[in-house]
C-alpha cells in the first residue's frame, strides 16, 4: 500500500471513530471508540518486563491486546496506541513492537548513506506506514488544513486541544500545508486476469536450467517474473529457497508489493532486494569474516569523502592536489576507487599495474598518466587502510566482502546452502563484480532465471556490463528466450523504437515486437527556431493532449540531461504549464529565502537578509539590511536580536524598520536551534509567510509547497542525527552542489506526487516507468547524443576496462535514447530548435534519419524573444580609482561585487582554511625578501621559524586539515628560498597606480625584482596547481602595463610562480589589449549598475553570498 492509501485508510478508520465518539475529537475519544471497534484491549507494562528494554508498545493480534509502557506521557501514550492501531489494520503480523514514541517526518527515504542501499527494510517500512496512520488517525490532514488556514490556529494549539504529542501536530501541519490534499480513490474497472502468452507463459514455467528472458520493452517481464516465483511456490519450492535481485530499491519493492498480493504469507519469506542490499545482509551478519565488527557502517560517497580528508597528511597527491578545496581532486579519486571495486581490482592491482606503465612509458604523457594512476594506486591504499580502521565499507565493499565470505566462510556457504533459486531483473545493468557474485551462487547449486534487455543498458558510466547477457548462455550453460509481444505501446511508437534498434550495436541489438495494441498516432517531430519557441510547441502539444483526455500527470517530459530540462522547464513554467519537478532544490528561488533564515547567525556577513527582510511580508530594502547587520556586528548583537531591536537604529526606512522588528520577533529565542525547530517554528507557529503561499491556487504555488517539504525532509533528517548545528547543515549543501552530489535530492517523494502536473525527468529516472505520452526535446546535435567526457583519473593502459571507451559511450548514448522512445504508450513526441545558444546553430541529432520516415513532421517559429537574460540593475557609482581585486571580484561574479563592495556585506567563508594558509605563505615571502634585502643571510630553518610565527598568528590551527596545509606551506617557503638564493638585484614592494583609459586602477605585485641591469621581473605567486587558464588571467596584461609605465626603457618579463612546484613561467604579452578591456568593461558595468550574477557550478557554492544570491 501506498502512501496515499495509509492515509485513507486511517482517515476511514478515524471517522468510524468520531462517529462512535459522538464527534469528540480528543485523542481520548477516538481511540477508545477505536479499540472497542477492532475488540482491542489496553493493557500496562513496567518497562523491561516482560518485554525487552526500550518497547513502548506491543500489538498481540492473536490476543486482542495492545501493551502500552507505563512510563508514557498521555500524549505520547496515544500515539503508541494509534502506531499500534495502524499496525493492525494494514499488517498481518501477529505481534509487531514499537520503540520510537515521536519519529521523524517518515515518508519516502532521502537516498543517502544507508538507505540508497536499501530504502526500508520490511520492518522499517512497516514501523512508517504506522507511523503515518497514527498521524492521520489522530489529526486528519484535511481538519488540521482548514483548522490552519480558516481558524487561524498553530500546531501547538491543535496539539493542546486534541491531546497529542505537539510533534505529530507539526508533521501533520506539514502534510496538510505542504503535501498535495488526498486525491479520491480511483475507479478500477473490473477486468478478468490477463493470462500470460505463450513466449511469457514457456519462461514463467521453465524447467531446463539457466535462463536469460530477452524481455524488451512493454513485454511484460515484471509479470512474467513474478508469475516465475508463483510458478516456483506452487511446484512446492519453500520461499525461504528463492533469493530475487533487482537493480534499484524502487524496482524490489514493487516486486514485494507484487508478491504480497499475490502470496500474502510466501511473500514475507522471500528475500528480495538489490545486490547491494544483498551485500549488505552478508556483511552485517559476518562482519568479523571482512574485518568488520557489529557496528559496521556503510558510508555513501560524501561520507567517504570525509574519511579520506581525515587522512590528508597520508596522501602523496601531486596531480589530485587542489589547495583551495581538497575534495575536488579526492571525489573523482574516489569514484575512480568505486569503479576499481566494481571490477574487483584491489589496491596492490592497480599499483603493479602503475609501476609497470611507468617503466614502460616513453613520452612525457605516458609518464604523467601513469604517474597519476600510481598516485590513486596509493589512495586507493590509504582509503581502504581508512575504512577499516573506522569498522566501514563503502557500496562497492558491499558486493566485494559478499564475494569473498562466499568463497571463503562456511558458515555462510551453509546459510546459503537452502537456496534452490536466484531470479534477477535487470541483468544487462550488472556489473563484473555483481556478476560474479552470481556465478558463486549459481555454483552452490540454485538455478538461475534473468531478464534482460542489453538495449536498456544505461549505466555503463556505473560499471554495468552489457556483455554479460550476450556471455549469460556460455558463463551459465543455459538457453535464451525472447518476449515477443509489446503490450505497452501503439504501432507507431513499437515501429519508431523497433526501427531504431535494428541499428544499434551496429545491428547485433535490433529487436522485433509485435504489438499487441494496434493503431495509433503518429510519432511527431517538431522543428521550432529556438529553444524557447521550442518550450511554446510543447506547452501546445501538452494542452492538446489534454484536451483529447490526457491529463498532465500522464505526460511527462524527459531529457538526457537536468540542465537541458532546465532549460525547456523556465520557459514553460513562464507559459503556466503545470510541472512536477523539483529540479535543484537548493538553487530553487522559493527555498533561497529559507536557506538565507538559517544562514542568518549561523554564517558570517550578514548576506540572507536581503532576501528574508525583502520579502513582501516584512517590506524592508538591502540598504535596511546592511544598515541592520553593520548595527549588530558594531552592538556585539546575534542578527536575530539586532532585527528585534531595529527601532533603535537610524536611516532605515520606515518599512524596513516595520519589517525588521516584525521578523526579529517572529524569530525571537531561536538563534541557537536547529534549522528543522528554526523553520518550522517561523512558518507553522509565528509568521504568516506559508499561509501566503498555502492560500494561493495553482501548480506553481504547490509545486513551491513540494519543494519546502522536502527541504524540511532535508532538515528533518540532520536534527534526527542529533546534529543541531546550522553552521554543519549549510556546509553540507555548499558541499552537494559544489560536488554535483545533488542526484538524491532532486527526487519527488512518492507521498508529494499525486498532483495533476506534467512529470519531469532525465531519462535514468524514467527507467521502469512509463506514460500516456512522452514529449522528447533536445534532439540536436551536441545534445542528443551528448558527448563523451574526458578522463579525470585515467588508469593504467592494461586497465583500460576501468574507463567507458568511445564505442561504449556511442553505445550508452543509443540505448538512453532507446528507453526514451519505448516509455510512451499512445503519444511520442519528438522536439528539437535551431538553436539553443545565441552565437550556435544545432543541426538535426543523426538519431533522427534512424527513425520511421513516416514521422509526423512540424514546425514552430515561437513568439517573443529568444534569448533574453535579466539585467539585475543596482545603484550606478562614478569614481576615478579601483583596486584590481574588486576589479577581479567583479569580473568573476558582479552579483557577488554588489554584495561586498556596493552594499557593504562581508563575510569570507569560515571554514576556508586555504587562505588562511595562503596569507601565512605571502606574509613569509614578504619577511624573507625584506631579510635579503637588509643583507642578512637566510636558511631554511629562518624561513620555516617565521611561517611558524604567521601560523601561530594567522594560520588554520583548528581546521581538520591543519597539519596537511602546514606541510605544503613549508614546502613551498623552501622552493622560494632556493630560488631567491640565485636571484640578485632589489625587490620592490610598493602599490602601484596604474592609468586605464579615463581611470587609474592601483595593484600592489607579489614580487617585483629589478636586476643590476636594469631588467624587471614580477612575478605573481600560485600556491595552487599549474593550469593552462592561469595563463588567460588579465592581471598579467595589468602587471605589464604597471611595470613598463614604473621602469620605462627597461626590459620587463612578467610570470607565474608556482610555489608547489617551483616553476616560472613568462607571460606573452600577446593578449594584452584583449585583457585589459576586460578591466575597463568592469568599470563600465559598476558604473552603469550591472550587477547580473556569473553563476559557476563550483564556485557559487562557496561564495558567501550564495544562499542570499538571485543566481
Amino acid at each position: 500500500m501506498d502512501w496515499t492509501g495509509i492515509r485513507r485508510r486511517a482517515r476511514e478508520c478515524h471517522l468510524e471513530a468520531l462517529a462512535l465518539a459522538d464527534g469528540d475529537r480528543r485523542a481520548s475519544a477516538c481511540l477508545a471508540a477505536a479499540l472497542k471497534k477492532a475488540d482491542l484491549q489496553v493493557q500496562p507494562f513496567e518497562p523491561g518486563k516482560p518485554f525487552g528494554a526500550g518497547v513502548l508498545g506491543v500489538l498481540e493480534r492473536d490476543d486482542g491486546l495492545v501493551h502500552v509502557s507505563v512510563t508514557l506521557s498521555p500524549e505520547d501514550k496515544f500515539r503508541v496506541l494509534a502506531h499500534e492501531l495502524g499496525h493492525y489494520h494494514l499488517h498481518l503480523d501477529p505481534r509487531s513492537e514499537v520503540t520510537l514514541a515521536n519519529p521523524g517526518l517518515s515518508g519516502d527515504a532521502i537516498a543517502t548513506g544507508i538507505a540508497k542501499v536499501e530504502g526500508y527494510s520490511e520492518r522499517e517500512r512497516k514501523e512508517v506506514q504506522a507511523d503515518i496512520f497514527s498521524c492521520e488517525f489522530l489529526c486528519p490532514s484535511d481538519w488540521m488544513r482548514d483548522e490552519l488556514l480558516i481558524r487561524g490556529k498553530t500546531p501547538s494549539q491543535v496539539a493542546r486541544e486534541l491531546g497529542i504529542p505537539e510533534s505529530l501536530a507539526l508533521h501533520q501541519a506539514i502534510r496538510a500545508l505542504l503535501l498535495p490534499s488526498l486525491p479520491e480513490p480511483k475507479a478500477v474497472k473490473g477486468s478478468a486476469t490477463i493470462a500470460l502468452d505463450g513466449t511469457q507463459r514457456k519462461a514463467a514455467t521453465w524447467a531446463g536450467g539457466p535462463l536469460l528472458v530477452d524481455a524488451g520493452p512493454g513485454t511484460g517481464k515484471t509479470r512474467t517474473l513474478i508469475h516465475r516465483i508463483s510458478h516456483l511456490l506452487e511446484s512446492g519450492i519453500p520461499p525461504t529457497a528463492i533469493l530475487a535481485l533487482t537493480f534499484s530499491n524502487r524496482a524490489a519493492q514493487e516486486m514485494r508489493e507484487r508478491l504480497a498480493a499475490a502470496h500474502p504469507k510466501e511473500a514475507v519469506e522471500i528475500w528480495v532486494g538489490t545486490f547491494h542490499a544483498f551485500g549488505l545482509e552478508l556483511v552485517t551478519k559476518w562482519p568479523s569474516g571482512v574485518g568488520r565488527t557489529s557496528n559496521v557502517r556503510v558510508l555513501d560517497e560524501s561520507d567517504s569523502l570525509a574519511i579520506l580528508e581525515e587522512r590528508l597528511a597520508e596522501l602523496p597527491l601531486k596531480h589530485y592536489q587542489n589547495l583551495y578545496e581538497p575534495a575536488y581532486d579526492l571525489v573523482n579519486v574516489l569514484r575512480a576507487i568505486s569503479r576499481c571495486k566494481d571490477e574487483l581490482i584491489t589496491p596492490s592491482v592497480y599499483l603493479a599495474e602503475a609501476a609497470a606503465a611507468l617503466k614502460s612509458a616513453r613520452t612525457d604523457e605516458e609518464r604523467e598518466r601513469a604517474e597519476k594512476a600510481e598516485e590513486l594506486g596509493r589512495a586507493y591504499e590509504v582509503y581502504e587502510a581508512a575504512l577499516k580502521a573506522s569498522d566501514a565499507v563503502d557500496f562497492g565493499d558491499l558486493i566485494v566482502h559478499a564475494i569473498s565470505l562466499i568463497e571463503h566462510n562456511a558458515e555462510v556457504q551453509k546459510h546459503l546452502s537452502g537456496l534452490k533459486h536466484v531470479l534477477v531483473d535487470e541483468y544487462q545493468d550488472v556489473n563484473f563484480a555483481s556478476a560474479k557474485l552470481l556465478k558463486l551462487l549459481h555454483a552452490a547449486g540454485p538455478n538461475v532465471w534473468v531478464v534482460a534487455d542489453e538495449r536498456q543498458s544505461i549505466y555503463r558510466f556505473r560499471g554495468a556490463e552489457p556483455t554479460n547477457v550476450s556471455r549469460f548462455v556460455t558463463d551459465f550453460k543455459g538457453e535464451r528466450l525472447s518476449l515477443d509481444t509489446n503490450y505497452r505501446s501503439s504501432a507507431p511508437i513499437v515501429e519508431a523504437f523497433q526501427s531504431f534498434s535494428a541499428s544499434m550495436g551496429g545491428g547485433e541489438m535490433a529487436g522485433f515486437w509485435k504489438p499487441s495494441r494496434g493503431a495509433g498516432a503518429k510519432v511527431s517531430l517538431t522543428v521550432a527556431t529556438t529553444v524557447r519557441a521550442e518550450a511554446e510547441a510543447i506547452r501546445d502539444r501538452i494542452e492538446f493532449l489534454r484536451q483529447q483526455g490526457v491529463p498532465y500527470g500522464e505526460q511527462v517530459i524527459l531529457a538526457r540531461t537536468h540542465l537541458t530540462l532546465a532549460r525547456v522547464t523556465s520557459v514553460l513554467e513562464e507559459l503556466g504549464v503545470p510541472l512536477l519537478y523539483l529540479g535543484d532544490l537548493f538553487e530553487r528561488d522559493d527555498i533561497r529565502p529559507l536557506l538565507s533564515l538559517v544562514s542568518l547567525g549561523a554564517e558570517s556577513g550578514g548576506f540572507g537578509s536581503t532576501r528574508v527582510l525583502t520579502l513582501p511580508l516584512y517590506g524592508g530594502t538591502r540598504e535596511d539590511c546592511s544598515k541592520i547587520i553593520a548595527w549588530s556586528k558594531t552592538q556585539g548583537l546575534h542578527p536575530f536580536v539586532a532585527l528585534e531591536r531595529a527601532a533603535e537604529i537610524p536611516e532605515l526606512s520606515d518599512a524596513g524598520r516595520l519589517g525588521a522588528v516584525q521578523l526579529g520577533t517572529e524569530l525571537r529565542g531561536l538563534e541557537n536551534t536547529s534549522a528543522w525547530t528554526l523553520l518550522t517554528t517561523w512558518l507553522f507557529e509565528r509568521s504568516g509567510y506559508l499561509r501566503e503561499v498555502a492560500l494561493k491556487s495553482g501548480t506553481k504555488a504547490q509545486q513551491q509547497l513540494i519543494a519546502i517539504y522536502h527541504l524540511l525532509k532535508f532538515c528533518s533528517d540532520q536534527a534526527s542525527t542529533g546534529n543541531n548545528s546550522r553552521k554543519a547543515l549549510l556546509e553540507r549543501v555548499r558541499r552537494v552542489e559544489a560536488l554535483n552530489q545533488d542526484t538524491a535530492f532532486r527526487a519527488i517523494a512518492a507521498e508529494a506526487s499525486d498532483i495533476d502536473a506534467v512529470r519531469v525527468m532525465t531519462v535514468h529516472g524514467s527507467k521502469g516507468l512509463e506514460f500516456k505520452a512522452v514529449h522528447l526535446p533536445a534532439l540536436a546535435s551536441q545534445y542528443t547524443p551528448g558527448n563523451r567526457k574526458g578522463l579525470l583519473c585515467p588508469p593504467p593502459p592494461s586497465l583500460s576496462r576501468l574507463v567507458m571507451d568511445a564505442p561504449a559511450h556511442d553505445a550508452e548514448e543509443e540505448c538512453l535514447f532507446f528507453v526514451a522512445l519505448s516509455r510512451a504508450r499512445d503519444y511520442l513526441c519528438l522536439t528539437r530548435a535551431d538553436k539553443y545558444t545565441e552565437s550556435r546553430t544545432s543541426k538535426e541529432s543523426k538519431y533522427i534519419e534512424r527513425l520511421p520516415r513516416s514521422l509526423d513532421h512540424r514546425q514552430h517559429k515561437g513568439s517573443g524573444p529568444a534569448f533574453s537574460l535579466p539585467i539585475a540593475k543596482g545603484p550606478t557609482v562614478r569614481r576615478p580609482l579601483y583596486s584590481e581585486k574588486e576589479l577581479e571580484l567583479y569580473i568573476l561574479c558582479p552579483a557577488q561585487y554588489r554584495f561586498e563592495m556596493i552594499d557593504g556585506f562581508r563575510g569570507a567563508r569560515d571554514s576556508s582554511a586555504y587562505f588562511a594558509f595562503h596569507k601565512c605563505v605571502y606574509a613569509t615571502v614578504g619577511w624573507m625578501e625584506k631579510e635579503k634585502t637588509a643583507g642578512r643571510t637566510l636558511t631554511d630553518s629562518d624561513a620555516k621559524a617565521h611561517l611558524a610565527e604567521e601560523w601561530t598568528s594567522r594560520g588554520p590551527a583548528d581546521h581538520p586539515f591543519e597539519p596537511y596545509y602546514r606541510g605544503m606551506a613549508q614546502e613551498m617557503v623552501s622552493r622560494l628560498l632556493t630560488a631567491m638564493v640565485s636571484e640578485d638585484g632589489e625587490y620592490g614592494h610598493e602599490e602601484w597606480t596604474i592609468p586605464l583609459g579615463a581611470w587609474k586602477v592601483t595593484i600592489t605585485p607579489d614580487r617585483v625584482l629589478r636586476s643590476p641591469s636594469g631588467a624587471v621581473t614580477v612575478q605573481r605567486l600560485r600556491t595552487g596547481k599549474q593550469t593552462k587558464s592561469e595563463l588567460e588571467k588579465p592581471i598579467y596584461a595589468l602587471l605589464r602595463a604597471g611595470a613598463v609605465a614604473r621602469y620605462p626603457g627597461k626590459p620587463v618579463q612578467v610570470e607565474a610562480f608556482y610555489l608547489s612546484n617551483g616553476k616560472r613561467v613568462p607571460i606573452d604579452s600577446g593578449n594584452d589589449e584583449k585583457s585589459l578591456k576586460k578591466y575597463l568593461d568592469a568599470i563600465n558595468g559598476i558604473e552603469g549598475g550591472d550587477f547580473t550574477p556569473a553563476p559557476d557550478p563550483r564556485r557559487c557554492p562557496n561564495c558567501p553570498a550564495y544562499f542570499a544570491c538571485h543566481s
